[in-house]
C-alpha cells in the first residue's frame, strides 16, 4: 500500500466517532431454485413462474425491495412457458427491481465438466442477459456447487469477469476455510471472492442474521462490507412479506449493522475498494463434502464427456467444411444441443445428486444427443472425404486432436500406416504384413505393444508404464529401488544411455524415433556386445526390475538365448544368461 493510501485510511479511521458503524451490510431477496434434485425439470418451470410471480408482487408493496434470480436457463423458460409473466420480469429488470444474478447458463458444477464448458456456460449466459436485459453480470454466482475447480479464476479472468460469489465452503465438515473477502489467483489470472458471512442464501432477514454476520465476517478487519442474501427458495418464492417488514424496521437499528438493500452488482463495486488489504488464496476450493458426487451416477458422466468430445469435433470439422466446401455452418443446431449439455451439467444434476427420477429422464436424452452429434460428425467427414478424394486414392483418414498421429489400421483385411497432422486428414500406405510390429503381449502381468510396456504387481497395480516412443519410464520408482537399478534397466530393456533405442520397427522400415540413425533398409548400428540389435525386432528383452528374476521366456523369442544376452543387466546375469 502506498504512503497516500495508508494516510487516507488512518484519516477515515480518525473520523470515526462513537456509534459509527464500523461494518455496513448490502442485502438483497433471492429464492435460490435448483432446477432438478428432489423434484424433475419439469416442476422446476413451475417453480420458477410461482416464484417470480411472488417477487414482482412484493415489489409493487415495498419500493424498496430488490430481488435477484440466477441462471439465464429459468429465464428462458419463463419467457418460453410463460411469456406474460416474462414481460413483467423484463419490465422490473428495467426498473432495477430484479437483478439478473451471475454470468452462467446454470449454476453449474465446475469439478467434472470441461475448461469448454465452463466458458460455454459463461457464453452462453451472459449472451442471453445481453441480448434479453441489456445487462452483462461482472461476476460469477455460485451459493450451492460443491467445490470449485483452481481453473475457475483463469477462465474467468480471461472471460472478463471480475468476482465470485459463494457460501459453500463453510458446509465443510473438517477445517474451516479461513477468509470470506480474498484474492483467488490462478495461474494466468485472479478474481475477488466474497463468501456470505451468514454462510445461507435462504437468510431470515432477523437481528441475529445482522449479528451473526457482524461476529462471523472473517476479514471485518480489512473490509467495511457485507452481502446478505434473505428468502426462501426452491419454490418458496424468495422473500416473502416477514422477510421485508423486518427489512425495513433492521436498516439502522441500534446495536446492529446498518443494512441497504441493493443490486449484487452495486455491493461488489463498493466492496472491491478495500481489496487491496485481501489475502491471497491459490488452488481450488475444495469442499469437504459430498465427496460421492465425484463417482455417482456414472453413466451421465460419462455421456456428459462423451457429448463434450463430440461436439469439440462436430465444431472442428463443420468449420473446415463450411471453409472447404462451402457447407453450411451448423450455428443454430450447435446452439441447442449445448445449451441442453450445459443444463445437464447443473450442480445436483451431473454430480449425482438428485433423485433417481431425473436421471430416467436425462440419460435417454443424454443418448438421443449423442447419436445426433455423432451423426453430423459421420455426415460432415462424409462431404470433407468427397472433396478430398478427388487428389487422393487411399482412404483418407481425419484427426480431430491437437497433435499429429501415425497409427496402424484395418480397412478390407489390409493393414495401412495411417498419418495425420494435428486437427487435419492425412493419407495411408499399404504395409507388407511381415513389416508390422511384431511385439504384442497380454499377460497377467505384462501388456506390451509397439509404444508402451505396462507391468502390474499381484494386486493388479501398475508398477511400470514405459513409454517406448519417448524412451522413458512414465512412474517413479518404488521405495528402495536405487537409481542405478533404474539405469540397469533402462539397459535391459535395450536402451542404452545415448545410444540408439529399440524402435520395434522391423529392419527395413524407417525408425520413427531415432530417424537420424536409420533410414529405410539400413540397419542400424550395433551397440551391444555379440552384434545385438535393438531395432531389428529379431528377439524380446527381460524388462524387468534389478533385482528380479529374469523372464528367460522373453529373453529367447525366435530362437535367440544366451548368446544374446545383454551385458551389464543383473536379472539376466541372475539366470546364468
Amino acid at each position: 500500500m502506498t504512503r497516500w493510501r495508508q494516510h487516507a485510511r488512518l484519516q477515515s479511521l480518525l473520523a470515526q466517532r462513537g456509534g459509527d458503524p464500523s461494518l455496513q451490510i448490502s442485502a438483497i431477496g433471492h429464492a435460490h431454485i435448483d432446477l432438478a434434485w428432489l423434484w424433475p425439470l419439469r416442476e422446476t418451470k413451475r417453480k420458477g413462474a410461482r416464484t417470480f410471480a411472488t417477487a414482482l408482487a412484493n415489489l409493487a408493496l415495498y419500493p424498496g425491495y430488490r430481488f435477484a434470480a440466477s441462471q439465464a436457463q429459468l429465464y428462458q423458460w419463463m419467457k418460453d412457458e410463460y411469456p406474460t409473466l416474462y414481460t413483467r420480469i423484463r419490465a422490473a429488470v428495467k426498473a432495477k427491481k430484479i437483478e439478473p444474478q451471475g454470468a452462467l447458463w446454470v449454476e453449474s458444477d465446475t469439478n467434472v465438466p470441461t475448461g469448454e464448458a465452463l466458458i460455454r456456460q459463461i457464453l452462453y449466459g451472459r449472451h442471453f442477459f445481453r441480448a434479453e436485459f441489456s445487462v452483462d453480470p461482472n461476476y460469477i454466482w455460485l451459493p450451492d456447487t460443491f467445490g470449485y475447480t483452481a481453473a475457475l479464476p483463469q477462465i474467468m479472468a480471461h472471460a472478463g469477469i471480475r468476482y465470485f460469489s459463494t457460501q459453500k465452503l463453510s458446509w465443510s465438515l473438517i477445517n474451516k476455510f479461513p477468509h470470506q473477502s480474498f484474492w483467488w489467483q490462478a495461474s494466468t489470472g485472479q478474481v475477488l471472492v466474497h463468501m456470505l458471512p451468514e454462510e445461507t442464501y435462504n437468510g431470515p432477514a432477523l437481528p441475529r442474521s445482522l449479528a451473526r454476520i457482524e461476529r462471523n465476517y472473517a476479514d471485518k478487519g480489512v473490509s467495511h462490507h457485507a452481502l446478505m442474501i434473505y428468502g426462501i427458495g426452491d419454490g418458496g418464492g424468495g422473500a416473502g412479506e416477514e422477510h421485508l417488514e423486518r427489512i425495513e424496521r433492521l436498516g439502522n437499528f441500534a446495536g446492529l449493522p446498518p443494512v441497504k438493500q441493493e443490486w449484487t452488482a452495486e455491493f461488489l463495486e463498493r466492496w472491491a475498494k478495500d481489496a487491496e488489504r485481501f489475502a491471497t488464496w491459490v488452488g481450488e476450493l475444495y469442499l469437504e463434502r459430498h465427496q460421492g458426487t465425484l463417482t455417482t451416477q456414472a453413466r451421465n458422466k460419462w455421456y456428459n464427456r462423451r457429448l463434450e468430445q463430440a461436439l469439440r469435433d462436430w465444431e472442428w470439422w463443420a468449420s473446415v467444411s463450411a471453409i472447404t466446401t462451402g457447407a453450411a455452418y451448423p450455428m443454430e443446431q450447435l446452439h441447442r444441443i449445448w445449451r441442453e449439455v450445459l443444463l445437464y451439467q447443473f450442480h445436483d444434476i451431473l454430480p449425482g445428486s438428485s433423485i433417481k427420477r431425473v436421471y430416467d429422464e436425462t440419460t435417454p436424452r443424454y443418448a438421443a444427443l449423442l447419436a445426433e452429434v455423432e451423426s453430423e460428425i459421420e455426415r460432415t467427414l462424409a462431404q470433407l472425404a468427397g472433396r478430398i478424394g478427388q487428389a487422393n486414392t487411399g482412404p483418407i483418414v481425419f484427426n480431430s486432436l491437437s497433435w499429429p498421429r501415425q497409427e496402424w489400421i484395418k480397412a478390407d483385411q489390409q493393414w495401412l500406416r495411417a498419418d495425420a497432422p494435428a486437427m487435419g486428414y492425412g493419407t495411408t500406405v499399404a504395409v507388407d504384413p511381415l513389416a508390422l510390429p511384431r511385439v504384442l503381449v497380454a499377460t497377467p502381468e505384462r501388456l506390451e505393444n509397439d509404444c508402451v510396456i505396462v507391468r502390474f504387481d499381484a494386486t493388479g497395480a501398475i508398477v511400470s508404464l514405459f513409454d517406448k516412443c519417448g524412451e522413458r519410464e512414465c512412474i517413479a520408482p518404488a521405495a528402495g529401488q536405487s537409481a542405478a537399478g533404474l539405469s540397469r534397466r533402462r539397459r535391459c530393456l535395450g536402451l542404452p544411455d545415448g545410444l540408439c533405442r529399440r524402435c520395434a520397427a522391423t529392419a527395413g522400415v524407417g525408425c520413427r524415433r531415432s530417424p537420424d540413425r536409420r533410414t529405410a533398409g539400413e540397419r542400424p548400428p550395433d551397440v551391444y556386445a555379440g552384434s545385438l540389435d535393438p531395432c531389428a525386432g529379431n528377439f524380446d528383452y527381460c524388462g524387468q526390475p534389478a533385482g528380479h528374476l529374469c523372464d528367460a521366456g522373453n529373453l529367447a523369442r525366435d530362437g535367440h538365448h544366451a548368446a544374446r544376452r545383454i551385458p551389464g543387466c543383473d536379472p539376466c546375469r541372475s539366470r546364468g544368461l
